[in-house]
């Protein structure tokens, strides 16, 4: 016989779970009692409950695995809520753990008590109490179940006086395939086919979803001629500097992949649901590639939908079909690439002080390593990053559909604490450096050598900007920032603060060369992102 907490920690490492972010608290000490009596899986301790939950989103995001975090009730799991909501609208696998009040005090005005499955409820695809010692591993295997099969956020709650009973139950084996993914059959493919064919001026909309498939989605814009337009999430899996790759899409994005929306007969979706309906036509035929099937036809109507991962129905599609290469269109395409590359060049070189964000992040570019891991916080620097940045094989990590403040540094944390190997870089704007800066003391706690990187423009410049456009006073949005370089020191980080932009580069590159976390301060300019507008 085991004890439940035990039993919990032997049910996670048959899984391969290795790491548990969080905050300790009373109603879950047995079970980090019982964590401590082993190696296999480790509490990764730290300073908010929602940077654990950026941090076991943020590695679902990264490494595909299911992320997991361990909270205190009530207040633990409310603070989590945050970042438990990033993955539930990313649509990534996490299974939160929350402690709960002793059996015989729930549902009463017991401290810290709420009833944690109606606090879950918006957010997550399984919720439930354990409430028998023998029903433990029933309810993990079910949370673990669903957060795979349904892609999102599953809740398991624990009385904090049934850890400590003992169970028979024994832990489920690993049941590799859970992860098995639909996939269309050949003869649904094959009706794609003829719209393919038909097209004259295609272009293929390449999103996080198919990173995987970068090197297919490549081969086959080079054989058809395509334009490539990348997602944010995208970036890195096809080089920006490809000659088809057009750029991004939206605010942010390039502006030659509107232009040639606007012409384009036939958009091959690969992996992506972002979809900025003001600069997207109105009607466009479109084929979409999806791993989920309810993912097809969501954010635009299609005339045809295929459902597999994206490297299944490429090289099917590839061994398929040989495409007509569209001499004339690419022409197009490529001049409209070099038309956009050129008029981003003297953003990119500004001399102007204070430093402009465009040059910022081209300088970056160049510093930084081919194959970095880049974690972005929520902001007007997003946009920039998203405009300027080519990328060559780096991966990006950002807050998705939630889009919210205080992501970027744990994510970055947990890149680091995964990927001791890779180049990690945060890039934070100070209004969302300020949601998480605690964190800097556990990344010096634990040593990660990363390179925490704030623009400091002194306010919430998306905001100040779009209520300047709107006419409206600018209440809310100026920031009375710390010393950035002070604060680092206080946490054990070293610091450099940069105010002209002949010294960026310099910077980043001693930056990238220290074996210990640091943070540059970079005093920026906010100027108004293209096309600004209210909402």
């Amino acid at each position: 016989m085991t004890t439940v907490a035990q039993t919990i920690v032997n049910q996670l490492n048959t899984w391969g779970v290795d790491t548990l972010y969080g905050v300790a608290g009373d109603t879950i000490l047995p079970l980090l009692g019982a964590i401590g009596e082993q190696d296999q899986v480790q509490f990764f301790p730290v300073k908010h409950e929602s940077s654990a939950g950026f941090m076991a989103s943020a590695q679902s995001k990264l490494d595909g695995k299911v992320g997991f975090c361990l909270v205190h009730a009530g207040p633990g799991l409310a603070n989590a809520v945050n970042g438990l909501a990033d993955a539930a609208n990313d649509h990534v696998p996490l299974v939160v753990i929350s402690g709960q009040v002793p059996q015989r005090q729930i549902g009463t005005d017991y401290k810290q008590y709420v009833d944690e499955s109606r606090l879950m409820d918006p957010l997550a695809v399984y919720s439930a109490p354990v409430t028998s010692a023998d029903a433990v591993v029933d309810i993990m295997t079910r949370a673990y179940h669903h957060a795979i099969a349904e892609q999102g956020v599953a809740h398991i709650s624990l009385p904090m006086d049934l850890l400590s009973q003992e169970t028979s139950a024994a832990p489920h084996p690993p049941e590799p395939y859970l992860s098995t993914r639909a996939l269309s059959d050949p003869k649904t493919l094959d009706g794609a086919i003829p719209l393919l064919k038909k097209a004259q001026r295609p272009l293929i909309l390449l999103g996080r979803g198919g990173r995987a498939a970068g090197q297919l989605v490549q081969e086959l814009a080079e054989s058809w001629g395509a334009g490539i337009i990348l997602s944010l999430g995208a970036k890195g899996a096809i080089s920006g500097q490809h000659p088809h790759v057009i750029g991004g899409l939206g605010q942010g994005g390039s502006e030659a992949a509107t232009d040639l929306l606007k012409t384009t007969d036939l958009l091959l979706i690969v992996g992506s649901n972002w979809w900025p309906k003001d600069y997207v036509p109105a009607t466009l035929p479109i084929i979409q590639m999806d791993v989920k099937p309810d993912q097809i036809g969501l954010v635009a109507p299609v005339a045809y939908g295929l459902v597999g991962s994206a490297e299944d129905l490429l090289q099917q599609l590839k061994d398929r079909w040989q495409p007509p290469h569209r001499k004339e269109w690419y022409q197009n395409v490529k001049s409209t690439i070099e038309a956009w590359r050129s008029r981003l060049e003297p953003e990119m070189n500004s001399d102007e002080k204070p430093i402009m964000p465009q040059r910022l992040i081209a300088d970056l570019e160049r510093a930084v390593s081919p194959d970095a891991i880049i974690s972005l916080d929520v902001g007007d620097h997003t946009v920039w990053f998203n405009r300027i940045f080519q990328g060559q094989r780096q991966e990006i990590l950002f807050s998705g559909n939630w889009r919210t403040m205080g992501f970027g540094l744990p994510a970055a944390i947990l890149a680091k604490q995964r990927h001791p190997e890779r180049q990690v870089v945060a890039l934070l704007g100070d209004g969302g450096f300020a949601m998480t800066q605690m964190e800097l003391c556990t990344a010096s706690q634990y040593h990660l050598p990363l390179m925490v990187v704030v623009v400091n423009n002194g306010c919430m410049a998306m905001e100040k900007n779009r209520m300047a456009v709107a006419g409206l006073p600018a209440v809310g949005v100026d920031l009375a920032n710390p010393d950035f370089v002070a604060l680092a020191s206080a946490c054990g980080v070293e610091a450099r603060r940069v105010t002209d932009p002949a010294e960026l580069l310099s910077a980043f590159r001693w930056g990238s060369a220290q074996n210990a976390p640091v943070l540059i301060d970079v005093v920026c300019a906010s100027p108004m992102l293209p096309h600004t507008k209210l909402g």
